[in-house]
């Protein structure tokens, strides 16, 4: 393997036994078109990071998150209370090799701003949020007072894929127009939550599926008002942006020369303002099959440096083999970049972020 970097892992994940016997209970149990539940422990977590050089993990729960039920939301409450206060222990207990995000139980949204005083007050290092909750994505008017309480805690939002959802097969009837307030929620029934995954029969879902619902919910959050709106927002993105990058001169012209329903009241969105909130608000992180290509063509189309890039394994839903052949791939790749932009990338951008665990 070519000079291990240090690395800070943001994009990296945890099973409690008690998460995998409660997605297990509710169906989950090929979670996304994959295999398997995948296992995971504190001590396999730590040797995979003494291995890779990481010095530190912060980690989140991965689709589908823990409102697994629509409809139920008592259940998702207990169960996010659980696995955040399962991550505030951990990173009590090792502050030096663990942080954590806070998961929501959305689209409950007071449950959601409970918990968000509680997780803030138990130290968690910002929020991930899935792309979409249910078949209602992030930039839903709905969720607005949801992200006003993080805005108000100048928050890091981790958004985690999951297959694209819809939340009713027929959200507007044809006797009413669609909400102008850019919200579907109201219209959701509990149970009416389809699958918008054609191919999902063929192929599992963090294969392209995931990577198409990044790009849906950004461009969603976007073009909502969501983004320009709440300015003290930190925005962590994965997969180098998943589909996202080719598409944003597209959607910025778009928002800017067709009126749309928004938050905002306006739906104008311009390049300049897409890519000046990529370079101060947003960063990206390099997990999975994401250094050919990718890198060259987020940079281009969002017009930002190394500065905006971070590490992430993916790991455990990424297998541990996997993880060392696409981190090999990475560090062969990053050696070519100037020293100082690779260790920008791989760990100093992420003390930025979350600092380094040692205080």
């Amino acid at each position: 393997m070519a000079t291990q970097p240090m690395r800070i892992d943001t994009h990296v994940h945890y099973l409690p036994d008690f998460y995998r016997e409660e997605l297990a209970r509710t169906g989950h149990t090929n979670l996304d078109g994959m295999p398997a539940i995948p296992e995971w422990s504190e001590g396999t977590h730590l040797k995979m990071m003494a291995d890779l050089n990481i010095s530190r993990s912060i980690l989140s729960i991965s689709s589908p998150g823990t409102h697994l039920t629509p409809g139920d939301n008592p259940s998702a409450r207990s169960l996010t209370r659980r696995i955040n206060a399962f991550g505030a222990d951990l990173k009590r207990r090792d502050p030096k090799h663990f942080g954590y995000f806070a998961s929501l139980p959305l689209p409950d949204v007071d449950g959601a701003l409970k918990e968000i005083e509680i997780a803030c007050r138990e130290g968690a290092d910002g929020f991930c949020l899935m792309s979409n909750c249910h078949g209602v994505y992030l930039g839903d008017a709905a969720f607005d007072p949801v992200f006003a309480a993080m805005n108000r805690h100048h928050a890091k939002i981790f958004i985690h894929p999951t297959a694209g959802c819809l939340c009713n097969p027929h959200p507007y009837p044809p006797q009413r127009a669609p909400p102008t307030q850019g919200s579907t929620i109201n219209n959701q029934e509990p149970g009416k939550v389809l699958l918008a995954t054609p191919l999902d029969m063929f192929y599992p879902a963090p294969m392209m599926e995931f990577l198409f619902d990044t790009a849906r919910t950004v461009i969603h959050l976007f073009l909502q008002g969501t983004i320009v709106k709440y300015t003290d927002l930190t925005w962590l993105i994965p997969h180098v942006g998943g589909a996202m990058p080719p598409l944003i001169y597209r959607f910025a012209v778009y928002g800017s020369l067709i009126p749309l329903p928004s938050v905002s009241g306006s739906g104008k969105v311009t390049h300049e303002i897409v890519q000046e909130a990529f370079r101060n608000r947003f960063y990206f992180d390099l997990a999975g099959m994401s250094m050919r290509g990718q890198v060259e063509g987020l940079v281009a189309n969002a017009g930002i440096g190394k500065d905006r890039l971070l590490y992430g394994s993916d790991y455990p839903f990424t297998k541990r083999e996997f993880v060392e052949m696409v981190t090999k791939e990475m560090d062969e790749m990053t050696a070519k970049w100037e020293p100082e932009d690779r260790e920008v990338s791989m760990y100093k951008n992420a003390v930025s972020l979350f600092g380094d665990g040692k205080a």
